[in-house]
């Protein structure tokens, strides 16, 4: 009876310890400001803000610069746990998310912590300052480059076209500024869209 007691009690201490960490360090889910995401992306399409690093001679800029405007929208960095976003120069994940494209998705589509939340959408469901990221050259399961929607054109019957404006960096400052998506040569292409974020 004695033994049953402890792992009764034992059990009551681990589920208060769940529900503390899960109040507690996820915090409140928040809406995402995407006209302060788009007008950062636009500010700062064809330059570079000191108050960041800038990594288009390491591998590109791109996804550094995405984030920066999703943390305009309102998303806090985060620097703690197992996903992690906010920028450093260390490699390799989770340290990368913030600027790796392929990381940044997972961390997007995978976070339930202090941080941006995003998931997959339709070219059709995707607004401003959503993501889109492009593969070049279709090889494994990677993409290539990202991108945020600055100006979505739809046609009457609600598609995306490929007219829309999108700000980018890149490896070099030819590759930064306003395009369209139809000026990417890409093979693939999806959609991230921005939920939210947890403060």
């Amino acid at each position: 009876m004695k033994f049953k007691k402890i792992i009764s009690l034992l059990l009551v201490i681990a589920i208060l310890c769940f529900c503390f960490d899960f109040v507690f360090a996820a915090g409140t889910f928040k809406s995402y400001n995407r006209t302060n995401a788009v007008n950062y992306a636009v500010t700062w399409a064809t330059g570079h803000n000191q108050n960041y690093p800038d990594f288009s001679t390491t591998g590109g800029d791109c996804t550094n610069f995405a984030s920066q405007a999703i943390e305009a929208g309102g998303a806090p960095q985060d620097k703690t746990g197992s996903y992690l976003w906010y920028p450093n120069w260390k490699t390799g994940w989770p340290y990368s998310a913030w600027r790796s494209v392929n990381d940044l998705y997972k961390y997007l589509t995978e976070n339930t912590w202090t941080g941006p939340v995003g998931k997959l959408v339709s070219a059709n469901n995707a607004l401003k300052g959503d993501l889109v990221q492009f593969d070049f050259d279709t090889t494994g399961t990677t993409y290539d480059h990202t991108c945020i929607i600055t100006n979505p054109v739809k046609n009457t019957s609600g598609q995306l076209l490929t007219s829309t404006k999108i700000a980018c960096h890149s490896t070099s400052s030819s590759g930064n500024g306003i395009f369209k998506i139809s000026d990417k040569p890409y093979k693939k292409i999806r959609f991230i869209q921005i939920t939210g974020y947890y403060d």
